[in-house]
């Protein structure tokens, strides 16, 4: 499946570092596997036939997303 390629610190950036699951700071100096890190969360799950292009990606906690799993978001 071909796609948008996605740089996780730029969506970060256009979102003013904001997780879009939760609505609080994600920090930028965190780094995986810290929970508080930034991970690109697609809100159609991509295991429920969401694409990996720009307007189906949003920035979150690698704790929100991981607590999100394969639900739709909402925010």
């Amino acid at each position: 499946m071909a796609g948008d390629k996605i740089n996780r610190i730029k969506l970060s950036e256009d979102f003013g570092w904001i997780c879009q699951l939760c609505f609080t700071s994600i920090h930028p100096n965190r780094k995986f596997p810290d929970n508080l890190s930034s991970t690109v969360d697609h809100i159609i799950p991509l295991s429920r036939g969401g694409e990996h292009i720009f307007s189906n990606v949003q920035p979150a906690h690698l704790k929100c997303n991981i607590e999100k799993g394969n639900k739709f978001a909402t925010g």
